[in-house]
Parts: C-alpha cells; structure tokens; sequence
C-alpha cells in the first residue's frame, strides 16, 4: 500500500509538472466519459429502469397480439374479461394516454394526460401528497374529479396548499382537483408526460375520438398489473390462451388474436421500433466520441512517454526494472482517468437536466426523466478510467524501452522523439470527426433546404387557434366558432379568419376510404385518403388555388347534397385524363358511407410533410361535415407577438371553461421534421464533440512538443529563423496529420452517409459544399490550435537567457 501510495503521489506531481498536457487530457476525458454516460443514463431510463415513482414489486403489462396484424393494446371489453375471468391478475388497472387541451384559471394549455382505472394509483403504489384521489368512499362514480401531477401543480397553480378543490375544464366540463401525484411520477407510459389523470368512467367525454368503450375490437387501453400469488408465467400464458378461446365466440374477437405478459418497465412495445432506431445512433456515436477521446489521451500519453525517456533511463541505471516502469505509467494513466471523471459527473449531471426539462417535439407531452444514480456513477468511473489504462498501455510499454545511449542524450537535451505514432492517433481521431462533421453538415443542409421549400400555400403571417368541443352539442359548436371568427377579425392587426379541422403540416389528420362513385360498381377503393373539412374561404386565405371548377356553395345547407373538393393527384387517380368536375366520390369509415358531388379541383400542396411526395386529398364542407375538434386560422398582417396576445384574449372572453391555443402556424411544422431534427442534433452535438475533443488534443500535444523542442527552436531562431518561419513549421507538422485524416475521413464519410439518404433533402450524400465546409472548419481548428502553442513559444522566449541556461 505504502508503494502505491508513493506512485500515486509521483503521478500527480508528474501530472502538475506538464499542465498542456494534463488540462488537454483530462477535459477530452470528461467529454468523451460525458457522452457515453448521458447516452447509456436515456438507454437505462427508458429499457431497463422499473417506471419512476411505483412501489409495486413484479408490476407487469398485459399486451394484446395477433399472429398476422400486431395489436398492442386491448379494448375495454376485453380488459375486463382479463381482470374478472381469467383468474391470472392479483390487481388490473387501465389507462389510456393522449394530449388534450385544458384551461386553469382561463390559461389555456396543451398537456398530456392519463383516462385510467379508479384503482390505479393502488396497483402501481404510486402516493399521493395531496388528496383522496379516486376513492370510492369520497366521491360518487359519476362526480367529474381530477388528479394532477406535481409539475402541473407547481408551475402553474404556484404550488397552492388549498389546491384541492379547485377546478380545471376540459372539453366543456369542470374536473374537480382531488389529488396531486408525487413528484417523481409522471405516468405509467415511458416517454410520455402525463400532467393530469381522469377516471376512465369519462372516457367518452375526456378522449371521445380515441375509443368505444362498448366495442370489443376498439382497442385502446394499456394495461398494468401484477400476477395472482403462486402464479409463474407459463401457467398465465396457458390461462390467457384459454380465456381467448372463450372470447373468440364473440363478433369482431378476432380468431388468432392472443394476450401476452411483458415487464411494466422499460419502452411501451408500439414504440420499440423508433426506440431501437434512435437508441442504436445514439450509442454508436457516443461510443465514436470515446473513441476519439481515446486516440486523443494515447497521443498525448504517448508523446509525454517519448518525452520522459531519459527520466526512465535514469530510473533503470539506478536499478528499476521494466515492470515497475511499466506500473508507474499504467497508475499514471489511473489518476488521469480519476482526473477526467470527477468534471464529467458534473457536466453530465447538467446534460441530464436539460434534458429532463426538454421537449423534443413542440406541442406534444414527451420526455424522459433522467438522472445519475450509484450505478451510473460506478459506470462513468469505470469507463473514464478504464480508458484511461487500456489506451495508456501503449505509451507505457513506449515509456519503459531504454536505450542507455540514444535516450539519456535525447532526454537531457529534453527532446521529444521523432515517432509519428502519437500523430497517427491524432490523424484517426480527426478522421473520424470528420465523418460525424459530415453527417451533421448533411443534416443542416438539407433542413436548411427544407425550411425554404414551398408547401405550395402560405403559411407565415398566419396564426392557429386550436379548441376541443367534443362536450357540447353540434348548434353550440358552430355557435361558439362564428363567435369566435367575429372576434377574431377584430382584433387589430388580423385581416381575415377561417375554419379548418386540420392545420397542414401539422400532426394530425384522418383518412376515408374513397373511390370513383360513377365508375364500375365493384371499382376497388383508392383509399385511404387524408381529407380536412373547411369553411370555403379557407383555401383563399392559405393561398391555395382551385385550378378547376369552383369553391364550396355559399348558402350551402346541411340537406343539400354533399360538396367535395378534391387535389390534383386524387383526380389523376380516379378520372385520368378526363373532367373531374360533376363526378361522384364515395368516401367510407367506420361510420359509413358517403357519397359527394366534384364542385371542383385545387392545387396539391404539402399536407403532412414538407417533402412528401405528390398525396392524393380531398376538402370536405365545414357547413355539411361537423367534427369536435376544429381550427381557426387567422392571417395577420402587424407584430405577431400583439396580435397573438390580443387574438387569445378576445378569445378567451366568449368561453373560459373552453381551452383555446393560440400559436403560429409555422411552429406546426416543426412535428412533420422532428425525427430529422432529432438526428441533426444528436449528429451535431457529437460532431462538436469530437471536433472541441480533437482541437483540444492537437492543442495539448503541439504545446507540449513545443515546449519540449525549446531547444532545437532557440537554436534555429539564434542562426537566423525568425518566428513566423518557425511557427509554420510547427504548423505544417499539424497539418499533416490532418491531410492524412482528411483523406480516410472524408472517404470513410462518402460509404457511411448514404444511409441518412431517406432524412436527406435536396442534398446529395457526396455534397460537395459539405465536404468543403467540414474540410475548412477542421483546418481552421487545427491551424488555431498549433498556431498558439507556437506563437506562445516563439515571441515569449527570452533567446539569449534561454540558450545561457540550456
């Protein structure tokens, strides 16, 4: 102990001695250990960490499935059959979860929430700080209450101890606050940030669109829950198969479908697929970001071991084997590793906190919590010092080679070899920043294509105002948007307003099935279709042309036959080559069929994606086709931020129970390009990464062989070189490296990004102005980065004094 006591002691002497190269290692270190932790820490949170805030032991999911159409969730029917009959569960709770639009206190919101089982806080032990929550003995079964979370609670009811009671409105009705979940529970969906719970008794008047309690084959709930005591899983799996038999007699069952049981923790299965997709980028590039930390720390390891040769030979001739040598670098390495830890459990700490309060997708209640745990700690520990030793053991076994001669001459003149190894390291770290550069550049450029592609309509100077009426009845309905039209268009600044279901480019949509009504009677059906009821003038204020025919009847009435206005490419489809206008299109769902005259044809345009392919669709009378929920759009001509803020308050007035949100519709479209976004950012933040990492390390290993070539630089200056001359010798050496980079790089880069060919647009995987740019960038930071060092060493040094004392 006394031994490694003293190494330890020699090693952090030793590390102070050489600051350049200490400060440059140990900041690589931190970075590198930083992006595998955050990266492992977003895996750990979502796959394998039971679900944040229950305390229920062997807490399963019950999924339904079928052998020839995945279904990953059960209906209602179906969930109680499995909780009474099937006699597997010891507690079943349901929940189903979406994004819905409330108000408190006349703010208007856009949350995620939770309809769920009166037990299923009970099921999943989840507490409660505040209130009865649903119990029985509380509240009658048809009292409309509430449960909020914690954030909900605090950010906007100020965290108010009388909370209980109050009220939030959804949907036309008022939801009695009657509890407040803890802190650290924020839903049993991992991903999805549920703000408020409400009995699924109110399934119909919460989420009306999202299921049929009644139906057998409408299947929408997620169930939790745990398995009767004595119970293994086989003989549940046996029990389920039997109870779907005995379900299967029922109309609409389904023959082959089946239950199966998985772990309550970790992904929801539906979204396995994306998870596995983003998680897998995700790991490689935080492991390419540790590789380039690593090729860094073994350079400048590397170039120190070279370096210390004559203080090895010295060690030797006084008696110290090659093993003992080897030890010392190998602690040496361990120190480092423990120095380089420490500041990436603070900056990963950071990272995690930004991203449990970030919102990837606006509009949308997703996120994840994370955080650093024991476990995590004892990972990033690990990793930083195990990279530390395993990359040092090149430079150790580098160090501890003495030849008596050639290296006590070097190292009393202080000189660093002339092996290209540690620039070998540095010219692959470079290279394979050069590859994140690239992919990361593609990204932007192709976004950057993308937000200046027209969408065929026009959409800026043009705000949303978004409301869910599903609780009253259709004459209100229209009521309350001919109100809310008229105060729209007195508000200062607005200079039109109209009706749509949909906003293009936004998240939402529905589809029918359609086919030519007037063709052969067993025509197939093109379907389905995506379609958007509309008031008539809606298509003049987005700027979309009708190309043929005319726009929707003026006075039309709900009993006079049934109005259609199709695209382009859907009367391509169905009357090629022929006048589409005065036919008949049958348009079917679940609700039935229905069948509308052509009045005329408009632009295609972008629907759901700013680079979709050309997309059959159809336009469906505001005054004909009723739907809950509905859009205002207004254009606007003034400051947007006065013109939001007196759009939201005229509307506010006409109903305060009603939620109304108010945004622009630009900030829609950020939904349609938020996978590309995602990936932009990820690529770009490792790219960055890689790229501070490797000017880091050319940094340190130049000022360090800089400092070590005094000598042979003070000679040179003192037989006539002046300093700019010597600095760009110091800096054609970088440049080396990074021609050498340069070229696999940039090569390995036109075999990898081809794959990002589906994310890409308007931009080829082999963009010439990518390369170029990723090419001058990486050669500015290393011409910056040796420039210093040299500069520093050139016009501070004092050449007589030095070359008297040398």
């Amino acid at each position: 102990m006394r031994t490694i006591a003293a190494e330890v002691r020699l090693a952090l002497r030793g590390w102070i001695r050489t600051p350049s190269v200490t400060l440059a290692a140990t900041t690589s270190i931190a970075l590198g250990v930083t992006s595998v932790t955050v990266a492992f820490s977003l895996v750990t949170a979502v796959l394998f960490r039971p679900l944040p805030g229950t305390d229920t032991p062997g807490l399963i999911r019950v999924q339904g499935d079928a052998t020839r159409e995945p279904v990953l969730v059960i209906s209602h029917p179906e969930f109680v059959a499995l909780k009474d009959d099937s006699g597997v569960f010891e507690t079943l709770t349901a929940e189903r979860v979406n994004s819905l639009a409330i108000a408190i206190d006349g703010q208007a919101l856009s949350v995620g929430v939770a309809v769920v089982s009166r037990d299923y806080f009970d099921v999943l032990g989840v507490t409660l700080p505040l209130g009865p929550g649903f119990a029985l003995d509380a509240r009658s079964l048809r009292d409309p209450v509430v449960v909020i979370s914690h954030d909900l609670w605090q950010a906007v009811l100020g965290g108010d101890p009388g909370v209980l009671g109050r009220t939030i409105q959804a949907r036309g009705m008022e939801f009695v606050i009657v509890g407040v979940a803890a802190p650290e529970f924020t839903g049993a969906f991992p991903g999805f940030r549920t703000s408020a719970w409400f009995p699924l008794d109110f399934l119909v008047d919460v989420l009306p669109d999202d299921g049929d309690p009644l139906r057998i084959d409408d299947r929408f709930l997620n169930a939790l829950g745990t398995l009767s005591a004595g119970l293994d899983e086989g003989e549940a799996h046996a029990r389920l198969a039997s109870l779907a038999r005995r379900l299967s007699a029922q109309p609409d069952f389904g023959a082959d479908r089946t239950f199966q049981i998985v772990s309550a923790g970790g992904v929801h299965p539906s979204l396995e697929p994306v998870v596995a997709v983003i998680f897998n980028a995700l790991l490689l590039l935080s492991f390419t970001v540790l590789l380039i930390t690593c090729a860094n720390v073994a350079g400048l390891l590397l170039a120190r071991a070279e370096a210390r040769q004559g203080e090895m030979t010295s060690r030797v001739a006084l008696g110290a084997r090659r093993s003992q040598l080897v030890r010392q670098h190998l602690v040496e390495s361990t120190v480092l590793g423990l120095m380089g830890v420490v500041p990436s459990i603070v900056l990963s700490t950071w990272v995690m906190q930004v991203l449990s309060a970030a919102r990837p997708i606006p509009g949308m209640s997703v996120g994840l919590t994370v955080s650093l745990d024991g476990p995590m700690l004892l990972f990033s520990a690990s990793v930083g010092v195990g990279a530390a030793m395993v990359f040092g053991i090149l430079p150790a076994v580098a160090g501890s080679r003495s030849d008596l001669g050639t290296n006590r001459r070097r190292g009393s003149r202080g000189e660093v070899g002339k092996s290209w190894a540690h620039r070998l390291l540095v010219a692959v770290q470079l290279s394979v920043t050069a590859v994140l550069l690239v992919g990361a550049g593609l990204m932007i450029r192709s976004l950057d294509r993308m937000a200046f592609l027209d969408p065929g309509f026009g959409r800026d100077e043009v705000l949303t105002a978004e409301a869910d009426l599903s609780g009253v009845d259709a004459e209100t309905r229209r009521a309350f948007w001919a109100r809310a039209a008229e105060a729209a268009t007195g508000v200062p600044g607005v200079t039109s307003a109209s009706l749509g279901q949909f906003v293009h480019l936004g998240d939402r949509a529905d589809q029918m099935l359609v086919e030519a009504g007037d063709g052969a009677p067993d025509a197939a059906p093109l379907g389905p279709v995506n379609y958007s009821i509309i008031e008539r003038d809606l298509l003049a204020l987005l700027g979309i042309p009708i190309v043929a025919g005319r726009p929707f009847g003026v006075g039309l009435l709900a009993a006079d036959p049934d109005e259609v206005l199709i695209n382009r490419v859907l009367a391509d489809r169905l009357w090629p080559d022929q006048d589409p206008v005065g036919r008949i299109l049958r348009m079917g769902d679940r609700d039935g069929v229905r069948t509308g005259h052509v009045v005329g044809v408009v632009e295609t345009v972008n629907y759901r994606r700013l680079n979709e392919a050309p997309t059959p669709f159809f336009y469906l009378p505001y005054r004909q086709w009723d739907r809950a929920k509905m859009v205002l759009h207004v254009k606007y001509d003034g400051n947007v931020d006065v013109v939001r803020e007196g759009l939201s308050r005229r509307l506010r007035a006409i109903d305060r129970r009603t939620p109304i949100t108010v945004r622009r519709m630009n900030d829609h479209r950020t939904v349609s390009v938020a996978v590309a976004r995602l990936l932009r950012v990820v690529l770009s933040a490792a790219g960055l990464m890689g790229l501070i990492i490797a000017a880091v390390g050319v940094f340190g290993l130049v000022s360090y062989t800089t400092e070590r070539r005094l000598r042979e630089l003070a000679i040179r200056m003192a037989v006539g070189a002046s300093g700019p001359r010597v600095r760009r010798g110091v800096i054609l050496e970088s440049l080396t490296s990074l021609g050498l980079a340069l070229v696999f790089g940039i090569g390995l880069s036109l075999l990898v990004t081809p794959t990002l060919g589906t994310l890409l647009y308007g931009v080829s995987a082999r963009d010439v102005p990518t390369l170029l740019m990723v090419t001058g960038a990486m050669g500015a930071v290393v011409v910056l980065a040796s420039w210093l060092p040299a500069r520093r060493a050139t016009v501070t040094l004092n050449l007589a004094q030095f070359l008297r004392d040398s």
